[in-house]
């Protein structure tokens, strides 16, 4: 009886050992995605590159970062003659990152960009920032709080971006000034450079 417990132990032990050892080579063995770097101010041409799904059908359209800088709630509130209780006290950012970006559609009838999944990360890579959809309505009233844009062909839309920074352990006034916003996940991660300005 004993003998059998101690097959089954040891027989356990090396399943257990070569189910690791098959994570390990995959992890090792697995395709990174590539990733390519732009600059603000440069365009990002999507070339089919896409958020979440290739349903979202990018090629033609093109993104820019034009310009970033750092609010404090009731700064980007006056900004954009919006109402201080818009988000309950508790909700409210410490900080938010105000992005300028614009978009353009070449010859596209069907895509669209996702904006959800537009986020900063610090550049870093220590922690992220994500798109406020309550503050984004108020800086572009024209969007009705959609997240998904699409533009005619032939045309170009600039819209601000808001994210909000809600750690307890930093002050605004410490806050990182170099970020890079995610354009594109798949198959090619295209990323943006993006300095902060001074108000």
């Amino acid at each position: 009886m004993q003998h059998k417990k101690f097959i089954k132990i040891i027989v356990f032990g090396i399943a257990i050992c070569a189910l690791g050892l098959r994570i390990c080579y995959v992890n090792i063995t697995a395709e990174h995605p590539h990733v390519e770097t732009y600059q603000m101010n440069e365009w990002v041409e999507l070339n089919g590159n896409f958020q979440e799904e290739s349903a979202e059908e990018t090629t033609g359209y093109a993104v820019r970062v034009n310009s970033a800088r750092l609010l404090t709630y009731k700064e980007f509130i006056e900004q954009y003659n919006g109402n201080i209780d818009c988000l309950p006290e508790s909700a409210r950012p410490i900080g938010i990152v105000d992005v300028e970006v614009s978009v353009k559609n070449t010859a596209n009838l069907n895509g669209w960009l996702s904006l959800y999944y537009y986020m900063l990360t610090s550049a870093d890579h220590t922690f992220t920032l994500y798109l406020n959809s309550t503050l984004f309505e108020l800086a572009a009233p024209s969007s009705n709080g959609e997240l998904n844009i699409r533009i005619k062909p032939n045309s170009e839309y600039t819209f601000h971006i808001p994210y909000g920074y809600f750690s307890e352990r930093i002050d605004i006034a410490r806050m990182d000034t170099k970020y890079n916003m995610v354009v594109s996940h798949y198959p090619v991660r295209k990323e943006c450079n993006v300095l902060l300005r001074e108000n």
